[in-house]
C-alpha cells in the first residue's frame, strides 16, 4: 500500500520586493512555480555530510526545484528588452541578485509549510 499528499506537487512562491534602481526604488511583484519536497529532501539537499547548512548547495537546490514564474520582470532579454522567459540561465541572474535567492527560499519554505488556524 502506498501513500501521497492530497495537495499539489507545485507550490506557488510570491516574490515581492524593491530594488534601487538609481536612485528609486523598483517594485517588482511575481511568482515563482516550484516543486514541493518533503523536509527530509530539503534538508538533505541543502547540508553537507556534517549537517551544515551550504550557500552553495541551496542555490543549486533552489534552481533544480524552480520551474517557472509568472509576471517576472527583474531579468531582461538582452536582445529585446522584454521581460525573460524561463530558462536555467535567466533564473541564475535573478538568483544572483543580491537578496532574492534568500527570499526565494524563505517564501519557499513558508509556502511549503503546513500553518496553523484556529
Amino acid at each position: 500500500m502506498g501513500f501521497k499528499l492530497v495537495v499539489a506537487d507545485v507550490v506557488v512562491v510570491p516574490m515581492k520586493f524593491t530594488l534601487k534602481d538609481g536612485g528609486t526604488a523598483r517594485r517588482f511583484d511575481y511568482t515563482l512555480q516550484c516543486r514541493r519536497l518533503t523536509s527530509t529532501e530539503w534538508y538533505d539537499g541543502v547540508r553537507d555530510d556534517a549537517g551544515r547548512l551550504q550557500d552553495a548547495k541551496i542555490k543549486a537546490l533552489m534552481t533544480d526545484v524552480t520551474i517557472g514564474w509568472k509576471g517576472q520582470t527583474l531579468v531582461a532579454d538582452d536582445s529585446t528588452g522584454e521581460p525573460a522567459e524561463f530558462c536555467t540561465e535567466a533564473l541564475d541572474v535573478m538568483y544572483q541578485t543580491p537578496g532574492v535567492i534568500d527570499m526565494a527560499v524563505e517564501n519557499y519554505l513558508k509556502e511549503c509549510a503546513a500553518k496553523v488556524k484556529n
